[in-house]
């Protein structure tokens, strides 16, 4: 057993760490609390998998001694389950402030995560499938040279093994050095080289324009709103279905009450810290749950450098075509007037579709939604003679006949079915404009 003594503790803290429940050897928290210190301070400290808080304690002093030399870092500490210990060992050390505590899955909260990660220890599920997938998802959200730690990786667990196997033969990460069962690697490229978010890759840019775009119902000729199937489907408001719900409730403990509240709270926190870069007035303008987070990724992916004037251009459609969903009409009139310029050879990133066709399309409906039918009315019919994308022509002889006006939801249009009769326009990788 090695000797406790850690020289980032006192001796009161080494003999109080020495108690906190757990696996970590010291030779190992020296080198979480060295590599956490050397973290880039643009990018997030994440711990997966926490347990009672012994490696955590290592990670957030490390934070605290970067934080008094004016190196402000922040720490997210995920795990399904935090023991009862756990937050008293953070406050007795005096670290409870510097760590934000998510009880949920690691891969329920990448799905929510908005920035980038400097420094990432994995210590979750030792799996094979859970771990895989722990590295793969969050390589997608680490910097480039920023450091991961992978736990348990020299013993006989099948997950971790997997992890430095991935990590080192695709050559996407260094070895730094391996102490006390835990390996210290830094990222010299994506796993995937197309996808990640931090930089931006080509690959999730087209997933999230990709994603934008259906929720927008952006590249729908008659401009549908698509729905996720809960939303339509009704409850069975039966008596019987009452009865069991009064039950249910009556039933509920207060612990379980006081744990379903904390939960809740623990989630609306994770929402605002990794979704940041929401509109903070989203709800003042009346914006619709189902267009929150498309208006989210459309301000991080402006935020983006994107030197190809395809992704600007359609960018600039998406963002007219949320200027209409948000009832911003003469702002969606100027950026779909500026589109209409556009040469007829140039398309979208992600669909093989005329940005200039589609956007005169949207531009007639919109003066249409205005009452100047008569503008409306010509653009219909240079469409109709010039467009070579029969969709758009179709919608142009429906629109012609018959005012545009924006569709009231249809409850039975499922996303899984949305805009299927454009796949043969989807744009694959060879295909993208530049």
């Amino acid at each position: 057993m090695e000797q406790i003594k850690l020289s980032f503790f006192s001796t009161q803290e080494n003999q109080a760490w020495q108690e906190v429940r757990g696996w970590l050897l010291p030779s190992a928290a020296e080198e979480l609390y060295r590599y956490a210190s050397m973290a880039n301070p643009n990018g997030i400290v994440v711990e997966i998998g926490s347990y009672s808080g012994k490696s955590t304690l290592c990670i957030a002093c490390a934070l605290k001694d970067n934080i008094q030399r004016g190196n402000k870092k922040q720490m997210v500490a995920v795990d399904v389950k935090f023991q009862p210990d756990f937050t008293n060992n953070l406050t007795q050390f005096g670290l409870y402030s510097y760590v934000n505590i998510m009880e949920s899955t690691s891969l329920d909260v990448a799905e929510n995560w908005g920035q980038p990660v400097s420094f990432l220890y994995i210590d979750g599920h030792h799996g094979k499938a859970h771990a895989y997938a722990d590295f793969m998802v969050w390589d997608t959200l680490l910097m480039p040279d920023g450091i991961i730690a992978l736990d348990d990786t020299s013993g006989f667990m099948l997950g971790p093994n997997l992890q430095m196997q991935v990590a080192i033969r695709t050559g996407a990460y260094e070895l730094l050095s391996e102490t006390g069962g835990v390996s210290f690697l830094k990222k010299k490229k994506a796993l995937l080289p197309f996808i990640g978010d931090f930089p931006l890759a080509e690959g999730s840019l087209i997933i999230y324009i990709n994603y934008v775009s259906a929720w927008l119902g952006a590249m729908d000729p008659a401009f549908r709103l698509p729905q996720k199937p809960y939303l339509y489907q009704k409850p069975n408001h039966d008596k019987g279905f009452w009865r069991k719900a009064g039950k249910k409730l009556l039933d509920i403990s207060p612990r379980q009450v006081l744990h379903y509240i904390s939960g809740k709270l623990t989630s609306g926190k994770q929402e605002m810290q990794t979704h940041a870069d929401i509109d903070n007035n989203s709800e003042k303008l009346n914006v619709p749950d189902i267009l929150k987070k498309p208006i989210s990724i459309i301000k991080w992916l402006e935020m983006e450098h994107h030197p190809d004037k395809a992704t600007e251009n359609t960018l600039l459609y998406l963002n007219a075509c949320l200027d209409i969903r948000l009832n911003y009409i003469d702002k969606a009139v100027k950026k779909l007037e500026r589109l209409c310029g556009l040469n007829s050879a140039l398309d979208f990133i992600h669909y093989n579709i005329s940005i200039r066709e589609m956007s005169t399309l949207r531009l007639a409906q919109v003066y249409d939604m205005k009452g100047v039918r008569d503008i409306a009315e010509e653009k219909y019919q240079d469409l109709i003679k010039e467009s070579i994308i029969p969709e758009i022509r179709h919608q142009a002889e429906l629109d012609l006949s018959k005012p545009f006006e924006i569709p009231i939801v249809d409850n039975k249009l499922l996303l899984r079915e949305y805009n299927l009769f454009l796949n043969k326009y989807r744009a694959m990788h060879d295909n993208v404009h530049h």
